[in-house]
């Protein structure tokens, strides 16, 4: 049986794969990545939440506060860590029954250098806003959409390894993706066509200590 985190990561990388093929349909073959409209993916991503877990009470918001995250979920008051800052956001909350279960950053490129933030962030959200402190959240979510070029020899599975060893984990998170084949425009630096999208999803579970 899938564990909540298991539904939610499957139903984000499907609507994202959705979202994907919709964009290059609506821009005549352009991607996210040519208009940095990352909240194209996430608006659909939190429909297609919505539409997975609405009867079992569950609903999504997009560009959530960490500070209403923290409240909701009903974790102990007490200093948050710098990077929870209360004037940031999550793309997208993930609640059941009012209380806020999942937290998803959503962004454009699957490497360390560009996830560092998040993913110190999301850790940060399952440890400060879950069951470690009473509260609700159980995991994270940093999904990332990839243009993979024409003739690159690079892996998925090569990807993810390479993301995995850029960080130093107390506990890994789980790493999962789709691809999406077909013509999605050139690298405007290398003139490179675009042949493939890669999604990736990399799940951070809250650990109680």
């Amino acid at each position: 049986m899938q564990s909540v985190r298991e539904i939610i990561v499957n139903c984000a990388l499907e609507a994202a794969e959705k979202s994907v093929l919709r964009y290059k349909e609506i821009s005549g073959g352009k991607t996210v990545h040519d208009h940095a409209i990352e909240t194209f993916i996430s608006s659909k991503i939190a429909e297609a939440i919505f539409e997975c877990r609405s009867e079992l009470g569950g609903t999504v918001s997009l560009e959530a506060p960490f500070h209403e995250v923290h409240e909701l979920s009903k974790a102990r008051k007490g200093r948050t860590p710098d990077i929870l800052s209360p004037t940031s956001r999550f793309n997208i909350c993930y609640f059941e029954r009012g209380l806020p279960i999942g937290v998803i950053e959503v962004k454009k490129r699957f490497a360390a250098f560009k996830g560092d933030e998040d993913v110190r962030r999301l850790t940060g959200a399952t440890r400060r806003f879950g069951p470690q402190f009473d509260g609700s959240v159980r995991f994270g979510i940093w999904l990332a959409v990839q243009r993979i070029a024409e003739g690159s020899k690079v892996t998925a599975e090569e990807q993810i390894d390479k993301f995995r060893d850029a960080f130093d984990w107390s506990v890994a998170p789980t790493l999962s993706y789709r691809q999406v084949d077909g013509e999605f425009g050139l690298l405007k630096r290398r003139k490179s066509a675009v042949t493939a999208v890669r999604i990736f999803a990399a799940a951070f579970d809250a650990m109680e200590l």
